[in-house]
């Protein structure tokens, strides 16, 4: 295996294990810039280190696949940066196609370079400074990349990438469902978003059970005649259910 630094700007697998149909281009430089998602509320939030170049909050968005159909989830996080020498990273002898595979200290990793391009023959990764390398819910792999990073002198960070009004409220509602839906109980309340309504109402309305494989509450209200009705975890304003509710908020 080649590190990156031997790789120079394309590495390609042909002398590998002989195909020739895959190449990734990397950048310039004596180092790569990794991108670290941390999950809210994990072990890994509460990670630190003097090799930390750069701390962001980010709303980390998850692909799934089942029975033939794919979604996306979404969770609060943050994003660090650190720099890992190319002669520390080995460029793993496999097609990557998206997410090119490494390994960092024993660690395998892929780099999240967001689609390849068709370039001569075959596909070609491209990898950019600042590359994702997945979101960690455990300090221990952290670690380990803090043992291998550095802090250049001479590395362009690029610009900071501010949250606007809508991504810092859709943080907060989502830190909000994170921090709320496991402590509200039965007797406590939940207020519905502005789009939803009960008979007109948002709420708050009454919590009278809990079904969280089914992710809803049975409620009640004195407004409403009906004998109880479901409300599903989608349709509840999380930021107001915090508060009638005295949930304290990050």
């Amino acid at each position: 295996m080649k590190t990156m630094a031997e790789a120079g700007a394309k590495f390609s697998i042909a002398n590998e294990i002989g195909e020739e149909d895959y190449h990734v281009e990397l950048p310039e430089g004596d180092y790569l810039l990794v991108s670290a998602g941390l999950e809210y509320g994990s072990s890994a939030a509460k990670f630190d280190s003097d090799k930390i170049l750069r701390v962001q909050r980010r709303v980390h968005e998850f692909k799934h696949y089942a029975n033939g159909r794919k979604w996306w989830t979404q969770k609060p996080g943050i994003d660090i940066l650190m720099a890992i020498p190319k002669s520390k990273i080995l460029m793993l002898p496999e097609k990557g196609y998206s997410y090119v595979p490494i390994e960092i200290g024993g660690i395998r990793l892929a780099l999240n370079v967001s689609g390849g391009t068709g370039v001569g023959k075959g596909w070609t990764d491209i990898v950019h400074q600042g590359s994702s390398i997945g979101v960690f819910r455990a300090k221990k792999n952290l670690k380990i990349l803090a043992e291998y990073a550095v802090i250049p002198e001479d590395i362009d960070l690029g610009p900071v990438q501010v949250m606007t009004e809508g991504e810092q409220k859709e943080y907060r509602e989502l830190c909000a469902y994170h921090d709320t839906r496991s402590k509200i109980k039965v007797g406590d309340k939940v207020v519905l978003k502005s789009h939803y309504s009960i008979e007109g109402s948002q709420g708050p309305f009454s919590i009278i059970g809990k079904q969280s494989r089914k992710r809803s509450f049975i409620c009640v209200s004195d407004s409403i005649y009906s004998s109880n009705f479901k409300v599903t975890y989608k349709h509840i304003d999380w930021t107001k259910t915090a508060e009638v509710n005295a949930v304290a908020l990050v």
